[in-house]
């Protein structure tokens, strides 16, 4: 294993919490989410791209603030937060 250098090792610290832990949040897949948001198949169908960015922007907002990082599709996602601010 590698060893990291001084300022990987200070990047890396200041993107983990005290416990040495990365948290990410994953709004990045359509179609996870929408299993995530009802169950059935059906109703699954009817969960448009501008519901899923409105939930994944309801997401960001309330928990980036402690995570590492954010993944978001660039379909449904990324418009609705940059939009927003």
């Amino acid at each position: 294993m590698t060893k990291m250098t001084t300022a990987e090792l200070r990047g890396y610290q200041q993107i983990c919490g005290k416990d040495g832990a990365m948290m990410a949040i994953a709004c990045d897949q359509r179609g996870g989410m929408r299993s995530l948001l009802a169950s059935d198949p059906a109703e699954q169908a009817k969960i448009t791209n501008d519901m899923l960015g409105d939930t994944k922007s309801d997401i960001t907002r309330y928990l980036a603030s402690q995570a590492s990082c954010v993944l978001l599709d660039p379909l449904c996602a990324v418009p609705r937060v940059v939009d927003e601010g």
